[in-house]
């Protein structure tokens, strides 16, 4: 979508906010008669912090069906993990936090193909601090723009739930 860069801030951010609707695909029928959303958990491990300038060195997704009544998981639906050599060192920082090492990711490559295909069965993007994740992935994966995505930071109330 062309209007994603529209609203990129300039530090590399891209602003999010609550969806109050109800989630649709049009062009696939619900297998659950109204009651099933597909939905994607993803993480990203990153050599650092700087969105424009670092890269990706692990990815992990998970597409789940839920039920949209009572929350709970109706099926997993694919699952994909890869390491990724971005072609840069991993900063030490960046390091300490995801536990990767410039040796683990050596050689490795994600399959954006699979990662597509995950994104492109589901309604929804979950993850934790999703406008870092979203910087990187848009700017690898075409698919990542078309998606709604979810913060597991901003939008729960953690303090609502104890």
């Amino acid at each position: 979508m062309s209007f994603i860069k529209s609203i990129i801030q300039s530090s590399g951010e891209i602003p999010l906010s609550k969806f109050c609707g109800e989630f649709r695909i049009a062009s696939e029928p619900d297998l659950f008669s109204g009651q099933g959303k597909n939905i994607c958990f993803l993480d990203v491990e990153t050599t650092g912090k700087n969105r424009q300038d670092d890269g990706i060195v692990e990815v992990a997704v998970k597409s789940v069906s839920i039920n949209v009544q009572s929350g709970e998981i109706i099926s997993i639906n694919n699952q994909y993990e890869s390491f990724n050599d971005p072609g840069m060192p991993i900063s030490e920082e960046a390091s300490a936090v995801n536990g990767i090492t410039d040796e683990m990711i050596s050689g490795k490559h994600i399959d954006w193909n699979i990662v597509e295909g995950i994104f492109g069965s589901t309604e929804l993007v979950v993850s934790h601090n999703a406008s870092f994740d979203r910087a990187f992935l848009d700017k690898v994966l075409p698919e990542s723009k078309k998606k709604l995505w979810a913060c597991s930071i901003n939008d729960i109330d953690w303090m609502l739930r104890g």
